[in-house]
């Protein structure tokens, strides 16, 4: 499935940079309607990335947190295990 997912980013990033070059090449020559179509063509492509990174790190697994359940004696005071036990 990774290799999926590389692969349809991989699509997305070379469909918005060809885009964007034919964009400027469509703009250089003075042809506005086809240098906006494929402006929008290119925010297509990049919004479409930028979701796909975002929802990938979205899901990603949360780091893992570290709970002290050792019993506190007093307010900030922590006991100390006894002698010869293991750490």
């Amino acid at each position: 499935m990774a290799t999926w997912r590389s692969f349809i980013d991989l699509v997305h990033l070379i469909g918005a940079l060809g885009c964007l070059v034919l964009t400027g090449g469509f703009a250089a020559q003075g042809q506005l309607a086809r240098a906006v179509f494929y402006g929008l063509c290119t925010m297509a492509f990049a919004v479409a990335l930028a979701h796909r990174v975002h929802e990938r790190h979205q899901h990603a697994r949360p780091s893992p947190t570290v709970v002290d359940l050792r019993e506190r004696t007093r307010a900030g005071e922590v006991p100390r295990p006894p002698r010869g036990a293991a750490r």
